[in-house]
């Protein structure tokens, strides 16, 4: 496996600052010279000010809030990259240059710090997500209603997303194991397929339905004792950039607190 530099990372995504490498072209000025010694100088002021943190696709709308608060009153900049949990992970390993990492559930983050790849004592526990069964247009969903179902159920890919792994250990408690269903790569891309009609019914995070402020008549809560709690947890990377303990500090902080609450997550007492 190609193991990815930071450096290397930002070379592919072109974050140099207004560098052409195919054209050499560096504000107009096409001297090799210039354009690396130009580039490294204002690189390094933008790079240490901006901050990558990745995130699991049902908690970006909510991250995105709290940066906007964050950044209100820090000169630390924070650009957000969303995708399933299962899929940041692998990203990391192949050395995405990620800062922070905020999951879907507490495998990943577990396994990147006995893999040596986090800041220590930087895991915990920022938020624990609930489980919804969404069929748009319903007057009343509950139990009997997934039992009911004729069409395909979407759920999350359980393999990348601790949402779609939930969803699996529901249809198995009520006697659905079997039962087809579509699978979204992320959370975001099932609540699409329930959302556009590709399918009656899904399971998706309370989250997503707060966010779209559907009726509450559609959807039904999971009880938590019907699959393994969504622990969603938090780490910091070895090479973090150093404005992320201000970042944490921030969304450990209760005014961050009372934000994730709101947007449909339960939040730990403590850390």
């Amino acid at each position: 496996m190609t193991v990815h530099t930071r450096a290397t990372w930002l070379g592919y995504s072109g974050l140099f600052l207004g560098v052409n490498f195919s054209g050499v072209n560096f504000l107009g000025v096409n001297f090799l010279g210039v354009i690396f010694s130009g580039a490294a100088a204002m690189s390094s002021v933008a790079v240490a000010d901006t901050m990558t943190v990745a995130v699991a696709s049902n908690f970006k709308p909510v991250l995105e809030l709290l940066v906007a608060d964050f950044t209100r009153d820090s000169s630390v900049r924070v650009q957000i990259s969303a995708g399933s949990t299962g899929s940041i992970y692998a990203r990391i390993k192949n050395g995405a240059p990620y800062d922070v990492f905020l999951a879907a559930d507490r495998e990943r983050p577990g396994l990147l710090e006995q893999e040596g790849m986090i800041m220590p004592k930087s895991r915990y526990t920022y938020a624990i997500g609930r489980l919804v069964f969404w069929m748009p247009g319903a007057d009343r969903v509950s139990a009997a209603s997934i039992r009911e179902m004729t069409s395909h159920i979407a759920i999350a890919d359980p393999n990348l997303a601790p949402y779609g792994r939930a969803a699996r250990q529901v249809l198995q408690r009520v006697g659905m194991e079997n039962f087809p269903v579509v699978q979204g790569k992320s959370v975001s891309q099932t609540a699409t397929f329930i959302a556009t009609g590709n399918t009656g019914g899904g399971f998706i995070a309370l989250s997503q339905v707060k966010q779209m402020n559907v009726s509450e008549s559609s959807y039904w809560l999971i009880p938590t004792d019907w699959h393994q709690p969504i622990e969603q947890q938090l780490v910091v990377l070895h090479d973090a950039r150093p404005g992320y303990a201000e970042l944490i500090a921030f969304l450990k902080s209760p005014s961050a607190r009372a934000i994730i609450t709101r947007a449909g997550y339960e939040v730990p007492d403590g850390d």
